[in-house]
């Protein structure tokens, strides 16, 4: 790709595959459909597809006693307006007393969404849509950044183009292949990352269980390399190992944890665990870029503004996904204050009908042709 490709920068948060699909939802599986952060602890909800949700949820978090002990608290802490699930949860995960059981919150909203992938992405729905309208020609070049952990996106892509999208190795995410026209950037990591609790190479033999590693070291060993491996339907990353191979042939399978980063307020650049080049690259794409599209965000994720503001971004088009008008022009101001560059584009426009009726609209196709 040169710097002559039409490119364009889409972000994507809990909203876009909150709101993917694009058939009858009557044929998803209700109980696996894609959470909102504050979903994945909440309490039973009254209507019945969240209700069978909640249920789902809560059979995944009684693995984790840990987390449901968190869960506690922010079922607690929801009272009132002017409740925050991310404020709630970010003072949990400060307090030095709670982070035995904090550390089991990212492991359970691994095994959620994981569960959300494998059932809810077998139809791609509005991304397959999105995907097939933005690569059309050979000089459409397209930079997912997403801050979601499910891999929506990435079956979607993969449909599209099974030959070119492939994600097994965290070198696929942004490989600068010739064939591949889209990009993924995840900056808050994936349900299907993970490290090895420690590097059996480099240390001595530790305990070989998942609960041991944890209440003896936490996550103070941690491997620095990123594996790629899905768990299928009802697997737990507590069973979930990591193999190293020594010079003789032996192998060693050690525990994994989950690369994530739990949905906290007040994110720093410290927070994006995709790789150092994954975010690099992205930083270089969206210097060139000049249409951005902004589906399902909350706007308040600062590591993720900070990337963009630091950026050297120069605006063209900018559009809002949203399902509500007051949350889709909230989220427009949240992005101006942060990223100047966006407030002074020619074509800003807040879509307040949510992500599959903006891809039926005379915005959407103007935003293509643009």
């Amino acid at each position: 790709m040169t710097d002559e490709t039409k490119k364009t920068t889409v972000i994507l948060g809990a909203g876009a595959s909150f709101d993917s699909w694009n058939t009858d939802p009557r044929n998803a599986q209700e109980q696996w459909w894609p959470p909102l952060a504050a979903h994945l602890f909440g309490s039973h909800p009254s209507d019945t597809r969240r209700r069978k949700r909640a249920d789902s949820f809560i059979r995944t978090l009684n693995r984790y006693p840990g987390a449901e002990y968190v869960a506690g608290l922010l079922n607690q802490m929801n009272i009132g307006e002017d409740y925050r699930f991310e404020d709630e949860l970010t003072r949990i995960a400060s307090n030095p007393n709670l982070a035995k059981h904090f550390r089991e919150v990212p492991p359970y909203i691994s095994d959620i969404i994981s569960e959300v992938s494998v059932h809810f992405g077998r139809t791609s729905g509005n991304y397959a849509a999105l995907i097939a309208d933005l690569i059309i020609s050979p000089d459409d070049e397209v930079l997912f950044i997403t801050l979601n952990y499910d891999t929506l996106l990435e079956q979607a892509l993969s449909r599209f183009d099974s030959a070119s999208y492939s994600f097994s190795s965290m070198d696929h995410y942004v490989a600068r292949d010739e064939d591949r026209q889209a990009k993924v950037v995840k900056v808050h990591g994936s349900c299907n990352w993970h490290r090895a609790l420690y590097n059996p190479l480099t240390r001595p033999s530790l305990s070989t269980t998942w609960d041991d590693l944890l209440d003896d070291h936490g996550l103070e060993l941690l491997d620095e390399d990123i594996h790629v491996q899905n768990l299928g339907s009802g697997e737990s990353v507590r069973a979930l190992t990591v193999r190293f191979e020594y010079g003789d042939g032996q192998v060693i399978d050690v525990p994994a944890y989950p690369v994530i980063t739990a949905p906290l307020a007040a994110k720093s650049d410290d927070d994006l665990v995709c790789p150092s080049n994954h975010s690099q690259y992205a930083r270089e794409f969206v210097a060139k870029c000049d249409k951005f599209l902004v589906i399902g965000t909350s706007g308040n994720d600062t590591d993720l503004l900070g990337l963009l503001s630091e950026s050297g971004i120069s605006a063209r088009v900018v559009h809002y996904v949203n399902d509500r008008a007051t949350t889709a022009e909230k989220v427009r101001s949240r992005f101006e204050v942060k990223v100047p560059a966006f407030g002074t584009a020619t074509s800003i426009y807040a879509h307040d009908a949510g992500f599959g009726r903006y891809l039926g609209s005379d915005q959407w196709d103007e935003f293509r042709t643009a």
